[in-house]
Parts: structure tokens; C-alpha cells; sequence
């Protein structure tokens, strides 16, 4: 800790001790407006340059060590360039006046997107570009540098699932994004290795940052889609979101709704060895049902232009979360039939839960302040009848039937406090969060006697503490910063408080980034650490019953895992290139193994495996030819693990995966069309198995002024996207698993009326603790 925080104060006072002259200003257009992304350039008498900056949102731009200048040069697409004398000034108004051809031009051909590294993130500018004309918001991320957005799912590449803020304030549900435009986006931020100022768990955060809208009155967005796969299984989604906003406040709100009726079919093929080798071979023909009914309601008073309080409360039920399906399990031993079963089930899991904030935003003179504090609970009762035929070793039939039933209630309780100041030609955050979780757990079986019940509780205290400190010197920007996380957890068995399984963590993360150009090339290099906590289903003790021969549990004694990350990034024009090299300790996985010596049955648990290295590069390209843009994403993972496995198997192969876009912008519609493919390789202790691939085929096209939006999609349009993956458990056990393709059809209309964007700027808090719920 004093390590991290000498380190810290030394950046301080040498950073304050090389800016000998400051420059500061603001770049606006003739009509007052601020101009983001202007390059403002310091030169000497002869034109080399002595420094430079880019403006912020609000025009502003800030330049260090000016010592030797004579003029200022600022420039911007679409206006003209513009020089001021200089001689000492400590701060410039500078207006850019609209270069009238190169306008003209942008209207012509819209441009295409800019990336900068900027801070820790990459940032891609949306206004004013091709992406602004998107059908809808994830169909433009999905054409932002180093993002992926499949079936709605949206992953940072080589990251996996990101944090979203939108404005500042951290996304609480997917839903939100729906109410976003292409056309109102000004920036979106990837950022691939997040620092102190975010939670240790998060691994990447994806940012969107609005234009600033002043339309009041009221507006409402109604989005409705219709999917049906090749098994004429069909789905239903819609989703309304209206907003009534005025000057100083916003009320708004979200009515949502699914039925959804899906098919999971798979394949699975168990191998055990002991002194004989058994097999067991299992076919599942499942579906699932949902009706899925939400509200959310949230308002939003500035009581100025920089102090603002809100409160937000959503509810979310699952009436109906049904799952339903029949089995073949065969059984051999040494390549002989040992047992047959039949077997059918029925599961239904209702679920509901309420979730709220409160927040205030502000500023008192240059201190700003961001507190909030957040409420969830959550309710789940999942009952679980199976029904299995099958002959024991002498020719007797058996028909048994088992009912479960497992309930969980989860609350948890947070709070978050930030604050911000600009100190020594930079900012420096310094917060706090808090927050207790509370977790409920009952599991019970009939007949009595097949496994135990369950009765158990257990409660987890977490506080941390970050500080983080940024500035820009000249063109170069850093970041240093350090947070500490504090967590108390306790288990209870039947009342009974269990020390053995009870844990207390204490963690620090330091994190630290600098960007920087070379020429037009721009590069960022960042180390930071990020956590992943066991999830409160993985910590849970007692046995679940599957079937006679599959049964699952959790693991108390499970440790988190932590990565250490250093990451460099590189953009130049349309190309973006990143490389990741990660240390994981105490990976969490899933191992199948036997069961109470008996080869025939398996218990699935989570396991920490041992420690390894891994190495990840992407490369994306984003070029455009007139009307058509291709988009093409590559990535390469390749890890160094060791594991004694049946078979003497290497997990060490390498997985490449592709995803090559192509974009139609024509003045009648868009047409997208994707082709998808992964090699196999390993990720942790499992293989992907045989490659994969798909392609996808989609339509978009607008009416009555861009209101209306119709959609018409197809995915995995020729049925080849089956999967392989396959678990190795140790020296004893391997685990294969296949998954049949589905092809989907999907036709969406949205309409929006005087869409406004969301004023609500709460961030949430204890996020992290909430997702393990």
C-alpha cells in the first residue's frame, strides 16, 4: 500500500513541476456552440511543434509547458483551420468558422467514424458519421472498434460482457439502451483494462456519452419484435419507453413484456475411468417458456446546471419461468450395456424482484460530488418433478418419481460516495462504497432420504476505498490510481454460525495507464488487476438431485479468482489493434467427477484450478467504399495451463475466432450481412471443440421521417451453427457436450415519437455484489 501511494505522490510533484506556463481556452462555432475534438496545436516561430491538446465536451481544452510558442493553430473537420498569435496568454476564445466545401462534402458522404485513444479507453466518435444512421442502438455498437453485439449481447472483445454507462451513470438494466438513438450519440468508449474508479470485479466498461438535447414536452419510444425458429417455436417481445421532461426536471418510465418458447436440445457424453471404463451417453430434447412482465419508473430535478438528485424503483417477475424436456441416458461399461434409462421433467421457477436508487450529482464550486445508494431484493421458488423408467442389473423395471423444491430470497443494501477535484493541472477521485448482502437458501426433496435438505443463510459485508489521480502533459496522458476492497463473509447452517466456511478477503489493486501519439499513430499501455467473486449460487453447501446419476453442489471453500492485466492498445485511422497478456490466479470452473466412489454417478462442482498465463490479441479493421463499409474483427487467445487429464490431453491450443460484417448503406435501406467463425482451442480446462460457423442476414429500413423502423433479420442462415465443447475433470473424468444449430427469423418495428435522451444520472451502487445474486 505505501508502495502504491509514494508512487502516486512522486507522479504528483514531477508532473506539477514540468508544467512551467499553462494555456487555457475554448473553441466554439459562430453560433456559440462548444466544439469537441478540436486539435489544438502550440508552435514555435518556425512551425515545430512545442505542445498540444484536444478540446472535452464543453469546447475546453488545457495545454502545459507553452514555453517558446508563438502561435496557436486549432482545426476541427468541417471548419476552417484558424492560427492566433501568442505571447504569454494564459487563456483564448477561439472561433472556427464552417469551411462550406468540406461541409457540403460530409452531407454528400457521411464520414467515416474516428477512434482516438483517449484516457484509459478508446474512444469512437458517432455524431456526424455513417454509425448515426444505424437502424438501432445495437446494431451501431456492433459496428464500434473492439465491440461485438450477438442476439443482443454485447462483449468487449477478448473481454467478454462490459459495464455500460450511458452519461455517467451506470446502466441497471438492458432495456435502457433501447431508449438510445444512433442518431443522439455523440462518443462511445471502450475501455478494455478499467482502473481504481471502478469496482475490482469490472474486467472492461463500454461508455455513451448523448447530445445535448433540449426538447421537452412528452416523447415515447415502442419497439415490438416477433422471432420464430426452425422448430416453429415462437417469441414475442415489446417494449415502451416514454419520457415527460421540462426545463429543471424529467419523469420517465419503461413498460416492458416477453413471452418467449424456446428449444435447448444437446448432446452429452460422460467418460470415467477408474479399473473399468464407463460411458454414459445422454440425448435432451428441452424447452423453455417465459412471460416476463417490467415497470420502471425514475425522475430526475436539477435544482442548477451543475447539481441534480433523482430516484428510481423498477419491478421485474418472471410469472412464468418453465422448462420442460425428456431424456435417453445409456450406460456402458468396457463398450458393454450396463443401464438404460428413460427420464422426463417438468421445472418452473417463478421469480420476481424490486430494485431502487436514489442519487445526487453536483458540484460545490470545483468539487464535485456523486453519491448514491441503491436497494434490491429478490425473490426465487423453483420446483423440480422428474419422472425416470429404467431396469435395475437382475431385469426389474422401476418407475421413480422425485419433487424438489428450492426458494432463495436475496437483499442487499448499498451505498457510494465519489469526489472529484481538479489539483495540480489534473483531477483526483477519491470514494468509498458499502455494502451488506444478505442470502437465503432452502432445499428440500421427496422422497426423504435421497439427498439432505437444505437450511442455510449467510451474510457478506464489503467496503472499499479507491483513490485515482489523471492529468494531461502536453499530448501524454496518465492515470495512476489504487482501491481496496474489505469482505466479510459469514455462514450459517441451520442457524448455526460455521466458521470453517465462513471468509474475510482484503484486496488491493493498483492501476496505471498512459496514452500518447506517434505521428498518427496513437498508443495506450495500462496495467490493472480485476476480480471475479463466486457467485452466492456457487457458495451454497448440500447436494442437488438431477437425476440417479447427476447430481450438482455448490463450494463454499471457493477462493475469488484475480487477474493481473497489461494491456496495449493502438489506433490509426480505421484500424484498432490490441494485445492483453494476463496472469489468472484461483480460475473457478466446473469439474464432473465421480460421486461416492461409484464411476455411474458424477457430482458438477465449482473448483478453483491452478494458476496460469494467457495471452489475447484482436486486430479490427473498419474501412469504407462508398455505400458499403466492411466491418472485420479478429481475435487470437492462447493460454499456457496445465492439468493431468484423460487421455493426456494439452490445453493448450490456441482458439482464433472472425466476425466479418458487411454494411450497404443505400439511400432505401441497410442491408447486413455477417459471417461468424471460431477455430477450436482451449479457455481454461475446456476445449471449444470443432470449428464453428454462421452467417447472418438482416434488413433495416425507415419511413415517416425516420420514425418508423422496420427490421426483418435472419440468423444462421444456413444452419450450420452447431457447437462442441468438452470438460476435462482430472486424470478420471471428461465430459463432452454438443448443441444442435437454430436457425431464427426475426422481424422488429420501432416507433419513436419526440424520443428524449434519459437526464436520470444516478450511477448505482454495489453492482458487483448485485450480479452475484
Amino acid at each position: 500500500m505505501r508502495k502504491h501511494l509514494l508512487l502516486l505522490f512522486i507522479l504528483t510533484i514531477f508532473t506539477s513541476a514540468i508544467s512551467a506556463q499553462t494555456l487555457q481556452g475554448v473553441v466554439k462555432n459562430q453560433k456559440g456552440e462548444p466544439i469537441e475534438f478540436a486539435n489544438v496545436a502550440v508552435l514555435a516561430a518556425d512551425s515545430s511543434l512545442v505542445s498540444g491538446g484536444i478540446t472535452d465536451q464543453k469546447g475546453h481544452f488545457k495545454i502545459e509547458n507553452t514555453q517558446g510558442a508563438c502561435i496557436v493553430r486549432t482545426s476541427s473537420l468541417g471548419y476552417k483551420q484558424h492560427f492566433s498569435n501568442f505571447s504569454g496568454q494564459t487563456f483564448l476564445n477561439i472561433v472556427l468558422t464552417e469551411d462550406a466545401q468540406m461541409m457540403s462534402e460530409v452531407v454528400v458522404s457521411a464520414k467515416l467514424p474516428k477512434t482516438i485513444l483517449k484516457g484509459e479507453g478508446m474512444l469512437t466518435n458517432i455524431s456526424g458519421t455513417v454509425l448515426e444512421k444505424s437502424a438501432d442502438i445495437h446494431k451501431m455498437l456492433n459496428l464500434v472498434p473492439m465491440l461485438s453485439v450477438t442476439n443482443g449481447n454485447i462483449e468487449v472483445l477478448g473481454r467478454g460482457t462490459p459495464l455500460i454507462y450511458i452519461n455517467g451513470r451506470k446502466m441497471t438494466d438492458a432495456m435502457e439502451l433501447d431508449r438510445l438513438q444512433p442518431e443522439n450519440i455523440k462518443t462511445v468508449e471502450v475501455i478494455n483494462n478499467p482502473g481504481a474508479r471502478y469496482s475490482a470485479s469490472t474486467r472492461c466498461v463500454v461508455r455513451i456519452t448523448t447530445k445535448q438535447r433540449k426538447g421537452e414536452g412528452f416523447g415515447f419510444i415502442n419497439s415490438a419484435t416477433a422471432k420464430v425458429n426452425d422448430h416453429s417455436r415462437m417469441s414475442w417481445y415489446d417494449n415502451l419507453n416514454w419520457t415527460y421532461s421540462a426545463t429543471r426536471w424529467q419523469v420517465s418510465g419503461t413498460l416492458y413484456g416477453k413471452y418467449s418458447h424456446e428449444n435447448d436440445n444437446k448432446k452429452i457424453r460422460q467418460i470415467t475411468q477408474t479399473a473399468d471404463k464407463w460411458e454414459q451417453a445422454t440425448n435432451i430434447e428441452q424447452e423453455y417458456t417465459q412471460i416476463n412482465p417490467y415497470a420502471s419508473l425514475s425522475g430526475a430535478y436539477f435544482l442548477n446546471d451543475s447539481n441534480s438528485i433523482g430516484a428510481r424503483i423498477s419491478y421485474d417477475r418472471y410469472a412464468r419461468w418453465e422448462s420442460a424436456g425428456n431424456s435417453e441416458l445409456t450406460t456402458f461399461k468396457n463398450s458393454m450395456l450396463d443401464d438404460f434409462m428413460k427420464s422426463n421433467y417438468l421445472s418452473n421457477e417463478p421469480k420476481e424482484s424490486v430494485s431502487s436508487n436514489i442519487y445526487y450529482v453536483g458540484k460545490i464550486k470545483k468539487l464535485g460530488i456523486d453519491f448514491n445508494t441503491d436497494y434490491f431484493w429478490q425473490s426465487v421458488s423453483d420446483r423440480f418433478r422428474t419422472q425416470e423408467w429404467f431396469k435395475d442389473a437382475i431385469g426389474i423395471e422401476h418407475n421413480k418419481e422425485t419433487n424438489t423444491l428450492r426458494q432463495t430470497y436475496n437483499s442487499l443494501i448499498a451505498s457510494k460516495l465519489v469526489f472529484t477535484y481538479p489539483i495540480l493541472g489534473g483531477e483526483l477521485s477519491v470514494g468509498g462504497e458499502a455494502s451488506h448482502s444478505l442470502r437465503k437458501n432452502y432445499y428440500q426433496v421427496e422422497p426423504i432420504g435421497v439427498v439432505d435438505e437444505v437450511n442455510s443463510r449467510f451474510t457478506e459485508n464489503m467496503t472499499s476505498g479507491m483513490i485515482d489521480y489523471s492529468r494531461t502533459i502536453g499530448r501524454v496522458w496518465l492515470q495512476a490510481g489504487i482501491r481496496y476492497e474489505n469482505v466479510n463473509f459469514k455462514y450459517f447452517d441451520r442457524g448455526v454460525y460455521m466458521p470453517d466456511l465462513s471468509r474475510k478477503f482484503n484486496n488491493v489493486f493498483p492501476s496505471l495507464a498512459i496514452s500518447f501519439p506517434v505521428g498518427k499513430v496513437q498508443m495506450q499501455l495500462t496495467y490493472a488487476s480485476d476480480i471475479s467473486r463466486p457467485g452466492y449460487g456457487q457458495l451454497r453447501s448440500g447436494l442437488q438431485y438431477d437425476n440417479r446419476f447427476m447430481y450438482e453442489t455448490g463450494n463454499p471453500f471457493l477462493m475469488p479468482t484475480i487477474n493481473r492485466n497489461l494491456t496495449y492498445n493502438l489506433s490509426w485511422k480505421w484500424f484498432s489493434f490490441m494485445g492483453m497478456f494476463r496472469r489468472n490466479y484461483d480460475e473457478i470452473s466446473y469439474l464432473i467427477t465421480p460421486y461416492k466412489d461409484d464411476a455411474r454417478t458424477v457430482l458438477m462442482r465449482p473448483e478453483n484450478i491452478s494458476d496460469y498465463n494467457s495471452m489475447t490479441f484482436t486486430l479490427s479493421f473498419r474501412p469504407r467504399f462508398g455505400i458499403y463499409q466492411p466491418i472485420l474483427d479478429m481475435s487470437l487467445y492462447k493460454q499456457w495451463y496445465e492439468m493431468e487429464t484423460l487421455g493426456n490431453q494439452r490445453l493448450t491450443n490456441p482458439v482464433a475466432s472472425f466476425n466479418f460484417r458487411n454494411v450497404f448503406d443505400t439511400k432505401w435501406f441497410v442491408g447486413n450481412l455477417s459471417f461468424q467463425a471460431q477455430t477450436g482451442g482451449n479457455m481454461g480446462n475446456g476445449d471449444i471443440g470443432k470449428r464453428y460457423y454462421r452467417v447472418d442476414l438482416g434488413i433495416d429500413k425507415t419511413l415517416l421521417q425516420k420514425r418508423l423502423t422496420l427490421s426483418l433479420y435472419v440468423f444462421d442462415l444456413f444452419h450450420t451453427g452447431k457447437k462442441y465443447s468438452t470438460i476435462y475433470s482430472g486424470a478420471m473424468s471428461t465430459s463432452y457436450f454438443e448443441f444442435p444449430a437454430v436457425t431464427t427469423f426475426s422481424l422488429s418495428a420501432k416507433y419513436k415519437f419526440n424520443a428524449a435522451r434519459s437526464k436520470y444520472k444516478g450511477t448505482g451502487a454495489g453492482a458487483s455484489q448485485r450480479d452475484r445474486m
